[in-house]
């Protein structure tokens, strides 16, 4: 699992879902990179933690958008991860090692 942190600012209301990717065009494929996902977070300015609800496999809902200035999340690389359905299409996935990061966005 690698660890992701991201640095917001300027969310409103209706920026309260964060979405993963559900699939990858060209490819017609489900992907359901939500699957990947554990342990997301939002923060304020001072970090404290604001609620957060997984609403489906690859969305969450942020409480207070307007104030949420850190995501955190941990996720797992899509090759090395084993699924019983939907495998995400090679080249659309993730290789995340020690030594190195492939990241297909």
């Amino acid at each position: 699992m690698t660890k992701v942190t991201l640095d917001v600012e300027g969310l409103k209301a209706e920026h309260n879902i964060y979405q993963f990717a559900a699939t990858a065009p060209g490819t017609y494929q489900t992907m359901d990179i939500g699957r990947f996902v554990q342990n997301f977070k939002a923060f304020d300015k001072k970090g404290r933690g604001l609620e957060v609800k997984q609403v489906s496999t690859n969305q969450w809902q942020l409480s207070k958008p307007a104030k949420v200035r850190r995501i955190t999340y941990q996720i797992a690389d899509t090759w090395d991860t084993p699924v019983e359905e939907n495998k995400v299409y090679a080249m659309c996935g993730t290789s995340l090692e020690n030594d190195h990061a492939l990241i297909n966005g």
